[in-house]
């Protein structure tokens, strides 16, 4: 089964290649991202105790 999989595998690495250097150059901003949403999380969950 591998076998008969591998022209197709190598048929998609570049593409996979492709994205996968589009994902590490995106990673940087949506963990950035992912920090003002938890900040804004925790800072929600403050207001909520209050009420």
């Amino acid at each position: 089964e591998n076998r008969e999989q591998a022209p197709e595998n190598r048929e998609q690495a570049p593409e996979n290649r492709e994205q996968a250097l589009e994902i590490r150059e995106q990673a940087p901003e949506i963990r950035g991202q992912v920090s003002e949403i938890r900040e804004q999380a925790t800072h929600i969950r403050e207001q909520v105790k209050e009420i």
